[in-house]
């Protein structure tokens, strides 16, 4: 890993050890097949047609000017239902760890809270910026922190459906 004058980088290790946590193994689908709430049979939660919209965003560009290793975005979305109805917030980080010089993309150390009116969920990992701005799934692990998620792991999964929006898809067991 290269760290530019004026960037901090992440460790190596860091990097890798987040990646790892991101293989966890994603939970089933409820037994009508809506993914919406918790599956009786398993206790596993899962949360889909949710839409977070962008509310706040702030970039911040550290030396050198421009984006790269170092940058890092704070923000704050509401999370949406499928009737769009607020349902809760996602407020995080994302901080750009890596640049990979056989393809320029770039790769960012994520982190954001959901927080909904029954818990909240932690989701945490790497992603490649290039591919998730262009509309590529992006799935990292998520936490449960309290209410009806506490204890529970497994994924949430995001995609860019325009600039300031993403679909969202939560998987705990």
């Amino acid at each position: 890993m290269r760290t530019l004058p004026g960037k901090r980088a992440l460790g190596v290790t860091a990097a890798l050890g987040l990646a790892l946590a991101a293989a966890v193994v994603a939970a089933p689908a409820d037994a009508d097949g809506s993914s919406t709430g918790t599956t009786a049979s398993t206790g596993c939660v899962a949360l889909d047609q949710l839409t977070s919209q962008q509310v706040t965003f702030d970039y911040h560009d550290l030396p050198p000017a421009g984006t790269s290793v170092g940058d890092y975005a704070t923000f704050h979305d509401n999370v949406l239902d499928a009737n769009g109805a607020v349902i809760g917030t996602r407020d995080g980080t994302a901080t750009i760890a890596w640049a990979d010089p056989s393809t320029g993309h770039l790769i960012a150390v994520y982190d954001a809270t959901f927080t909904f009116g029954d818990g909240s969920v932690e989701s945490a990992g790497t992603i490649d910026t290039v591919a998730a701005n262009s509309g590529t799934p992006t799935t990292i692990s998520g936490f449960g922190l309290s209410g009806r998620y506490l204890g529970l792991t497994g994924t949430v999964t995001n995609q860019k459906t325009s600039p300031t929006v993403d679909s969202v898809h939560v998987d705990l067991c």
